[in-house]
């Protein structure tokens, strides 16, 4: 919440302004992983998020992984690599 002042014929107005939360990118991806039932692989999650970088979101999807967030595992075809939530 931030306060402004503002100056009124010798009086002092406070106004309330109330910021909205916006999800960050890692939230993003968390909830686009547990939307989907069987995991999603990294275009997946680039097609839900356009508009982001690819290089950030794969930082995101990095740093996940080191917290122990994600788990991965190979498709059939030992091509892509599906993530999914612990």
């Amino acid at each position: 919440m931030a306060i402004s002042k503002v100056q009124r014929r010798n009086k002092t107005e406070v106004k309330h302004t109330e910021y909205t939360y916006e999800t960050g990118t890692r939230e993003k991806i968390i909830n686009h992983i547990k939307e989907s039932e069987d995991g999603m692989t990294f275009g997946e999650i680039y097609a839900k998020m356009p508009k982001m970088s690819p290089r950030n979101i794969r930082e995101h999807i990095l740093k996940l992984k080191n917290n122990n967030q994600l788990t991965m595992e190979t498709c059939r075809c030992n091509s892509a690599t599906i993530y999914y939530l612990r």
